[in-house]
């Protein structure tokens, strides 16, 4: 299995790490989409992610984004 550590997440995703930790504090989950599963410690040398689940978040995340997308586009189309 690969691992790949938290920084090199944010940077695979472009996500803040603000809205990131906000979201592990909070419901796990960035715009509908759970986040990988973590392993280890940050205390002790770190969080770690098995690439495969980096992947299907990536995968799911880009889905939910571009359904919201689409679903603004609508509304606006329908305003004018």
């Amino acid at each position: 299995m690969i691992w790949i550590d938290e920084a090199s997440f944010l940077k695979i995703t472009k996500i803040r790490w603000i809205t990131y930790y906000n979201a592990r504090l909070g419901n796990n989950n960035i715009g509908g989409t759970e986040l990988p599963p973590i392993k280890g410690d940050r205390h002790n040398g770190g969080v770690k992610m098995a690439l495969d689940d980096v992947i299907h978040f990536l995968a799911d995340y880009n889905d939910a984004a571009e359904a919201i997308i689409s679903h603004i586009r609508k509304v606006n189309s329908a305003i004018q």
